[in-house]
């Protein structure tokens, strides 16, 4: 889950993950800049609940990053796949199955690196938590945990219907071709057939209509869709970090055509609040900040002058007389040659 600082994601994703238990109130998150040793053995603290790990956040240090990256590649690869760094301990090299819990990561951007991306579904919260409604839900614990205790215990009762309906909807799902990968196939599988179940359960209960139900799945589905081609592309766009040497040229212009930057036609109507840049005298001059954010979401470690050295050894940025970026009026940026980009 993530977004800018300041959005209320922490507090809200703990909310979401200790529903079940909420006698002590909410316990803070640990960070994710912990060692990868002290994040394993977090791992195996509990097997009861999704744990989350706070906060994947850029950093002016590219080595600062990396630690933080290193982490939650880690972390993402025990949960996902059972597999952990061994660690000796005298000339024993002790092994445990996987940790039977879900990881919630909090971020202020998506990580989008290869195979890793694959394991993973980056959901952005694209606007603030209303903190009245919220304050409303922390502060009545007993009725949502015991909404909880209900619905687990009635898919206790349920188990085997719901072991055979699960089977069913699996055949269902081998049988589609999502065009995504496989891990991520897995993932659209898991939350898609927990929304309804949970629907089974409200629509049994009373507490909605069959056509409610319905029309809640389709457009939970809908949202679902979005998020699992989303991810699909990150993990598209992650192969450009396979070679040692990252290809910016390659990897800007397949932005271009994906439409991830939103342009002025010309500087007459280019707005800075509005246009992340503008195409200028044959040039797609976009402004830094945008550029290397985007990027980022691709490659988090990545920083403005190894771009602009990338670019500038294949004459694909036009600078002025003193080697800074190109201006117009009073703003600069980065001008990268349409010619290049075809």
């Amino acid at each position: 889950m993530y977004d800018d600082s300041g959005q209320v994601k922490t507090t809200y994703s703990s909310f979401l993950t200790q529903i079940h238990n909420r006698g002590e109130g909410i316990t803070p998150p640990p960070r994710l800049d912990a060692s990868i040793p002290a994040s394993i053995d977090i791992l195996y603290e509990k097997d009861d609940c999704v744990l989350v790990l706070d906060d994947l956040c850029p950093l002016e240090s590219k080595n600062a990053m990396a630690k933080q990256e290193e982490t939650l590649i880690q972390v993402t690869r025990i949960v996902g796949d059972g597999t952990s760094p061994a660690r000796k301990r005298g000339n024993k090299t002790p092994s445990k199955p996987p940790p039977k819990r879900g990881v919630l990561f909090t971020a202020e951007y998506p990580i989008g690196v290869g195979s890793t991306a694959a394991r993973l579904l980056s959901i952005q919260l694209k606007q603030s938590i209303d903190d009245r409604r919220f304050k409303k839900c922390i502060d009545k614990p007993l009725a949502i945990s015991t909404f909880h205790h209900f619905f687990i215990t009635w898919m206790v009762e349920n188990f085997e219907n719901i072991m055979d309906l699960l089977k069913k909807w699996w055949d269902e799902y081998t049988q589609m071709n999502l065009g995504v990968h496989k891990r991520l196939r897995e993932t659209h599988f898991y939350l898609n057939t927990t929304n309804k179940i949970f629907l089974l359960y409200c629509l049994e209960k009373g507490f909605t209509t069959e056509e409610s139900a319905k029309r809640e799945q389709v457009n939970f589905q809908n949202h679902l869709n979005d998020l699992v081609m989303l991810q699909e592309k990150r993990v598209q766009q992650g192969k450009f970090e396979e070679s040692k040497s990252v290809d910016y040229l390659k990897l800007i212009q397949s932005m271009v055509k994906q439409g991830n930057f939103y342009l002025a036609k010309n500087s007459k109507k280019y707005d800075s609040d509005y246009h992340d840049g503008l195409i200028h005298n044959d040039l797609l001059c976009l402004r830094s900040d945008v550029l290397l954010n985007e990027i980022r979401k691709v490659i988090p470690t990545t920083t403005l002058s190894e771009i602009k050295n990338a670019l500038n050894a294949k004459n694909a940025l036009k600078l002025d007389g003193e080697g800074k970026n190109y201006k117009i009026g009073n703003n600069r940026f980065y001008g990268i040659y349409v010619n290049k980009l075809k």
